[in-house]
């Protein structure tokens, strides 16, 4: 998962964004969701042991994915978690 991350957000911090872009955050934060749990977490919006925080930003990829990663509020949400996994202010535990 942290590989998967910091390719993420090099894409997203890169020049220009891959049409795919949105689909791969989506299966990302779906598998987040779905399949993991914050063991430790030094990040000030991940406090609880859930990534149940992400079903808006999950709706908003699936609903309108171009509109949402164009949405500065959305890109730095979505940008922040993935950085906070990639540095390890959150740690993933497996479900």
């Amino acid at each position: 998962m942290l590989e998967k991350a910091r390719s993420l957000l090099g894409q997203l911090r890169g020049p220009s964004i891959p049409v795919s872009l949105a689909d791969d955050i989506l299966l990302f934060f779906n598998d987040l969701r779905d399949n993991y749990l914050i063991a430790r977490s030094s990040s000030f919006r991940f406090t609880a042991k859930t990534f149940s925080i992400l079903g808006d930003a999950i709706y908003g990829l699936e609903s309108d994915p171009d509109g949402t990663l164009s949405s500065d509020h959305w890109k730095n949400f979505i940008q922040s978690t993935l950085e906070d996994i990639v540095t390890g202010r959150i740690i993933l535990a497996r479900k």
